[in-house]
């Protein structure tokens, strides 16, 4: 059990804060949780290489990460959730990404890594997450149980999409919930993309969606099972 709080910190780093479990052995990860809670991290890092990352969240369950700021003033990506970092609270942070040149990088990126499994069941509630020339959230293969609720996702980028979501569960009694966020894209590409299976088993209502010049949701039709969007608000 780690209880982080209160610290800010400051660093030119590929990995400036690592928080992570044990992750040398599959489905090992930490069950008494992480609190990282009202913390302030700067990563100036400005390589591309080894793909930076200001805080690296992996493998921990029934945790916080709540009332924390992250600034990554170069390349790096503001935090990245991997390896069963699962059951956890991410609520009122502030992301901020200035440079992730890539579409493979966001402001949050989410993946599964190799050990561990998947990130799963959390709460991502009141967050403000920003990105120039990023994504603003970044999700690459299946989770189960997420919820996204009362966030602010905004991106100015040329590499698209506020969120690009992938293969979200194929469990219907698991579905991915976006509920009353608001989706800001002033740069190219959809507002919000659904690729691969990002679709299906997935509710997607009361948000607000603000387009430039792009499409408002994005994704491939022929996996849309159980898709449902209701009561949003489009404005291009």
């Amino acid at each position: 059990y780690i209880t982080f709080t209160g610290n800010t910190v400051t660093g030119s780093d590929a990995r400036l804060a690592v928080f992570s479990g044990d992750a040398h052995t599959l489905n090992n990860c930490a069950i008494g949780g992480y609190t990282i809670n009202n913390n302030v991290f700067t990563d100036t890092i400005d390589v591309i290489a080894d793909n930076p990352v200001n805080v690296f969240l992996a493998c921990t369950q029934n945790g916080s990460f709540n009332n924390n700021t992250v600034l990554s003033t170069g390349e790096a990506t503001g935090t990245l959730v991997r390896d069963g970092w699962s059951h956890n609270s991410y609520s009122n942070n502030t992301i901020h990404v200035n440079k992730a040149v890539d579409d493979t990088r966001g402001a949050i990126a989410m993946v599964p890594g190799s050990i561990g499994g998947a990130p799963t069941y959390k709460t991502f509630s009141n967050n403000v997450v920003t990105a120039y020339n990023g994504k603003a959230h970044f999700h690459y293969l299946g989770t189960t149980g997420n919820v996204f609720q009362h966030n602010l996702f905004y991106t100015n980028s040329s590499v698209g999409d506020s969120i690009t979501y992938t293969t979200e569960t194929t469990d219907a009694g698991n579905i991915l919930i976006f509920d009353h966020n608001t989706f800001v894209n002033k740069g190219t590409g959809p507002v919000v993309n659904f690729i691969s299976d990002g679709l299906r088993n997935t509710n997607f209502h009361d948000n607000i969606l603000v387009s430039a010049s792009g499409s408002m949701v994005a994704g491939n039709t022929a996996s849309r099972t159980l898709y449902t969007a209701n009561h949003n608000v489009y404005m291009n």
